[in-house]
């Protein structure tokens, strides 16, 4: 019942705009871009750092981001059982200057389902008095059908610039898939594989080519047994990107890449 629940929310919500607001503050200089989204009075709400999704599966998370002009991420984390009670809240980025450019994109992860639903509204021109903008969450759907490339992959943990460590197990292989929609996802595992990496990409993905990655959620590792009797490192916790940064793959002449994820984990493979 607990998952039914769950899907049927979060579905809700896909029909549900998010609304943006931009008020004029005492400065003739600034205003203060403002989310408002339906939440339970007791979410939490705080400044952007990466952070570990909570293992109960009852845990939202809504992370909004500020791109272009400014750069600026909040986030509000809670439960499904909480929102249900639904009521607004408003999340406030104060003091952005006007005549700024800038994009608004809101995800929404969980730990049972990982990174669910995605919503973004073009760039705009921060003006003084009320601006507003429309977002419509869309769910995140990779269509095994629609690949723009894939590639079989290894991925370890590097000691030295000689010496590295396999991630799951040692004989540990993987996929790197990128679809037309442009999102991509990093597997690794001996039989089942595990995901570790999930994000969009853009660029040209064949030999001679650049691809940039954006990474929104990935894989902890546990790092705790690396030394010289280390023969594997373990996948640890889920955690969601929140300061993004973008991942410059160069495809070599015979398509060989290499490349680092946020948590340390090196993939090489052949397009």
């Amino acid at each position: 019942m607990k998952r039914i629940f769950t899907l049927s929310l979060l579905l809700a919500l896909t029909c549900m705009p998010f609304f943006f607001s931009c008020s004029l503050l005492t400065s003739d200089e600034e205003s203060s871009l403002s989310l408002t989204i339906p939440c339970p009075p007791s979410a939490s709400r705080e400044a952007a750092q990466d952070m570990i999704i909570d293992s109960s599966e009852d845990v939202a998370y809504l992370v909004i981001h500020v791109k272009g002009d400014v750069i600026l991420t909040q986030y509000i984390k809670t439960s499904f059982e909480e929102w249900e009670k639904d009521k607004n809240k408003t999340i406030t980025f104060d003091s952005i200057k006007n005549g700024k450019t800038v994009s608004v994109e809101a995800n929404i992860f969980s730990y049972e389902g990982g990174w669910l639903y995605r919503g973004t509204a073009s760039s705009f021109t921060i003006r003084s008095g009320e601006n507003t903008v429309n977002i419509k969450m869309a769910s995140i759907d990779t269509n095994d059908s629609d690949f723009a490339a894939t590639a079989s992959v290894s991925a370890g943990y590097y000691l030295t610039e000689t010496n590295s460590v396999p991630l799951v197990d040692m004989n540990s292989q993987g996929m790197f898939v990128l679809d037309k929609a442009g999102f991509f996802e990093i597997a690794v595992g001996t039989n089942n594989l595990e995901s570790i990496s999930k994000g969009t990409w853009s660029g040209s993905p064949e030999k001679g080519g650049t691809i940039y990655l954006t990474e929104y959620i990935y894989s902890s590792l546990d790092t705790s047994s690396i030394g010289e009797s280390a023969q594997y490192i373990a996948i640890k916790d889920t955690v969601i990107v929140t300061e993004q940064n973008s991942i410059a793959v160069t495809i070599k002449d015979d398509g060989s890449f290499s490349f680092k994820l946020k948590n340390g984990a090196v993939i090489t493979g052949i397009l």
